[in-house]
C-alpha cells in the first residue's frame, strides 16, 4: 500500500457506499459545470456580462484562467501520469487522474468568478447568494468525481490546490494591471 492509498482508500470507500439512483443522477448533472461544454458555456455568458459593464480587463483574465487552467491540467497530469481508479465508473472519462482536471478547472473558473463578484457587487443577500453558490460548485464537483469513479480523493485535493494557486494569480494580474492604469 502506498502512501495516497492511506488517505484514498477509505475516502473513497466511504464516497462511493453512498451511490444510489437519485445521487448517481444528481452527480451526473452536476459534474458537467466542470467539464468543456459546462465551462465554454458558463464562460460565453461571463464574457457577455463583462462586455456589457465593460470590464475588459476581467474579460481578458476570466478567458486566461480558463486557458491557462487547462494548459496546466494537461501539463500536470503528464508530468504525474497517475492512472483512474481500477473501480466501475458511472462515467465517461480519459486521460490521466493526476490532478482531477474537472476540480482544477472549476476553483480556478468559478473561484475566480467568486471573487469578482465580491470585488464589484455592492453589499447584498444576492451578492453573497452568488458568491456561496460559485464556491461551492468546484466542492460538489469534486466529489462527483470521486462518486462516479473516476478520480481519487487526492486527484481532487490536487486539483483543488492547483486551482487555488491558479486563481491567485489571475487576481494578482487583474490587481496588477490596475495599479498599472492609475
Amino acid at each position: 500500500m502506498n502512501f495516497l492509498s492511506i488517505f484514498d482508500t477509505p475516502v473513497q470507500a466511504a464516497i462511493i457506499s453512498l451511490r444510489s439512483n437519485w445521487l448517481t443522477k444528481f452527480f451526473l448533472t452536476i459534474t458537467k459545470l466542470g467539464d468543456a461544454k459546462g465551462v465554454i458555456t458558463v464562460l460565453l455568458l461571463a464574457i457577455l456580462i463583462l462586455l456589457f459593464i465593460k470590464k475588459r480587463l476581467e474579460t481578458v483574465v476570466i478567458m486566461l484562467s480558463v486557458i491557462g487552467g487547462h494548459l496546466l491540467i494537461e501539463s500536470l497530469k503528464l508530468l504525474f501520469q497517475r492512472p483512474r481508479p481500477a473501480i466501475t465508473w458511472l462515467t465517461f472519462a480519459s486521460g490521466y487522474s493526476f490532478p482531477s482536471g474537472h476540480s482544477l478547472i472549476t476553483v480556478a473558473f468559478y473561484g475566480l468568478i467568486a471573487l469578482l463578484l465580491f470585488k464589484h457587487l455592492k453589499p447584498s443577500y444576492l451578492k453573497k447568494i452568488l458568491i456561496i453558490l460559485f464556491l461551492l460548485i468546484p466542492f460538489i464537483v469534486g466529489i462527483s468525481r470521486i462518486y462516479l469513479g473516476v478520480h481519487y480523493p487526492t486527484d481532487v485535493l490536487a486539483g483543488w490546490f492547483s486551482g487555488f494557486l491558479w486563481i491567485k494569480f489571475c487576481f494578482w494580474i487583474i490587481n496588477h494591471l490596475e495599479q498599472q492604469k492609475q
